[in-house]
């Protein structure tokens, strides 16, 4: 089912996006964030609802980024034990059938959840229900793209990589880094309004702070003098036409 789930995040814009409306850019970066994810114990990702509040927004020190953390709500898809649903075949295995709703193909019946007395044809790669009819023997074949109806069990949220955080979410548009100072990294936390048990969410970003770019003259973790880029550049325009100058005036004086 479609429930809506309450979700927070700190929302980051760089400055070539601020030619963008404000509330507009944010529901961008949400719905590029969110849409088509699944967050633990939330569920399916859909689409942008609305806001509930918009925070202040802040500029770290040394970054030219806004953060804006945002309280807002995400339709959310997420299946609910006891739950009764159509959906199809999409493939046949020894293992079970493997169903799916036309948008989330993730739907298994294990052998032992099929109807007593369904039996696998290797040769036809499918399951075929064996009943009986007023003492006639009928089968039932277990076709793909065939519609059925079935009752959700339980859901069972897994790792799509091995080795990485069960609370994990993919973020394309952050660059990998440490979030600057003053900026707290990204986090969803969700706090579902029906459907199934409420529970909460935090989900850590790769990072906040894009540390790639032609002015990159220091590292984050370096010590020293940190010099911008205009005053470099300043500084090497002072430097050439001194060089310039000094030219002329050495031929004005060999000259005379």
């Amino acid at each position: 089912m479609f429930v809506l789930a309450t979700l927070e995040h700190t929302v980051k814009i760089e400055p070539e996006e601020l030619e963008i409306k404000f509330e507009e850019c944010i529901i961008e970066k949400l719905n590029n964030m969110l849409s088509n994810k699944i967050i633990k114990n939330v569920g399916l990702c859909v689409t942008f609802y609305d806001f509930i509040k918009i925070e202040s927004s802040f500029i770290p020190q040394g970054y030219p980024t806004i953060y804006v953390p945002v309280r807002f709500r995400y339709v959310v898809f997420v299946f609910v034990p006891g739950e009764v649903i159509d959906c199809f075949i999409s493939s046949s295995a020894p293992e079970g059938i493997k169903m799916t709703t036309g948008f989330f193909q993730d739907i298994l019946v294990p052998v032992e959840k099929l109807p007593e007395g369904s039996k696998f044809d290797p040769e036809t790669q499918m399951w075929n229900w064996h009943f009986k009819n007023e003492e006639t023997e009928m089968v039932f074949a277990m076709e793909p793209n065939q519609k059925m109806r079935i009752a959700i069990d339980s859901v069972t949220y897994k790792d799509v990589k091995s080795g990485t955080s069960e609370n994990s979410m993919a973020d394309s548009n952050r660059s990998p880094g440490r979030a600057p100072r003053g900026a707290t990294a990204g986090t969803v936390r969700q706090r579902r309004t029906g459907g199934a048990s409420s529970g909460t969410t935090a989900t850590r970003s790769r990072g906040a702070a894009n540390t790639g770019g032609f002015w990159k003259f220091y590292t984050e973790d370096s010590t020293g003098l940190k010099i911008g880029p205009v005053p470099v550049l300043v500084m090497s325009l002072v430097f050439i036409a001194s060089v310039f100058v000094l030219h002329i005036w050495g031929k004005y004086t060999r000259s005379h």
